[in-house]
């Protein structure tokens, strides 16, 4: 496992997490009848069949009237989509009933209990995976579904969320997600804005030191690099350099521009920063840029450290 796996892991092992997940992201009417005052972790600690310990998931049990729900929490860091990530989780979900068993969580005779088999999944690409291992199975000559196995996962695809424009106001998970998609240092520190709306420092003193430690070192990184990143006691300290970030490379482009003191050094510089803030430009940009005079480019600078959107930056100044 990686340090950002072992970091972004470490974040859902606080019930809040996990809470927030269910209740943001799962659309079960049954999630209304939990009581989150009994969430408990439970170990997972079975080995598949390449004798890899599944160390990257996690497991929590929650009362729903008079007996357990279990979750069971695949954190899917992959790049690509898993094609048959319906049959892994079957595999999976029947080691862990296994292992509930060897640990005496269900008497002889009980029933297994329910359990909720939960993707959470951030790579790039949108999840078009089937979600029933049903799907998976071809079926025998006239047979009916009755031998074919069927399990189906819920899957919460974060950049599909984000991209649909789902808000969940004051959801804990959602904040995450949203922060996790910020690219430059200012959509960063609007996303702790959020999350600290979200979860008072007061009341989340030991998330908030895993989510800064998770910033330390899997975001900014990720997202500056080449930038020095200080040791980080809490998330006033991250918004602080993040805002020191913003305020060097601003005082870099003046200096910069001085120095090559003509229109096409002004418009290279100008063309880096949007690129390093909006991604690639499209080419109606390019050129608008190309053929800038100085003043224009500029007010776009200046305009292009409080804009949203690319939008933004080329907006006529009010009357």
């Amino acid at each position: 496992m990686t340090r950002h796996d072992a970091s972004y892991k470490l974040l859902f092992s606080h019930p809040e997490m996990i809470q927030a997940l269910l209740q943001g992201f799962v659309g079960e009417p049954w999630i209304a009848q939990l009581d989150f005052s009994s969430i408990e972790k439970v170990p997972v600690s079975f080995v598949t069949d390449d004798r890899r310990a599944r160390l990257g998931d996690l497991a929590w049990r929650i009362k729903g009237g008079d007996r357990w729900l279990y979750v069971y929490v695949l954190l899917e860091f992959q790049s690509s989509v898993e094609p048959r990530m319906a049959l892994r989780m079957m595999a999976y979900l029947a080691l862990f009933y296994q292992d509930l068993a060897r640990q005496r969580a269900v008497g002889p005779g009980e029933l297994l209990p329910p359990v909720l088999p939960l993707v959470l999944y951030n790579g790039e690409s949108a999840w078009h995976a089937v979600q029933d291992v049903a799907q998976l199975i071809a079926p025998l000559p006239g047979e009916s579904a009755a031998y074919r196995p069927a399990l189906r996962y819920c899957l919460v695809d974060q950049q599909r969320w984000i991209r649909d424009g789902h808000p969940a106001a004051g959801n804990l998970a959602a904040a995450f997600f949203q922060l996790e998609r910020s690219r430059t240092p200012e959509e960063i520190g609007h996303a702790l804005t959020v999350w600290l709306e979200c979860a008072p420092r007061s009341d989340f003193s030991g998330l908030h030191r895993d989510l800064v430690r998770w910033l330390r070192h899997s975001l900014l990184p990720a997202r500056m690099p080449g930038a020095r990143i200080p040791e980080l006691n809490d998330i006033q300290e991250a918004r602080a350099m993040l805002y020191d970030t913003v305020k060097g490379w601003t005082q870099d482009w003046l200096r910069d521009g001085l120095k090559q003191g003509n229109r096409e050094g002004r418009q290279a510089i100008l063309g880096q920063q949007l690129v390093h803030r909006f991604g690639p430009l499209p080419a109606d940009v390019q050129q608008r840029v190309a053929r800038a005079q100085a003043p224009d480019l500029d007010r776009w600078a200046l305009s292009m450290l409080s804009a949203s959107t690319l939008d933004d930056v080329f907006a006529e100044p009010a009357a």
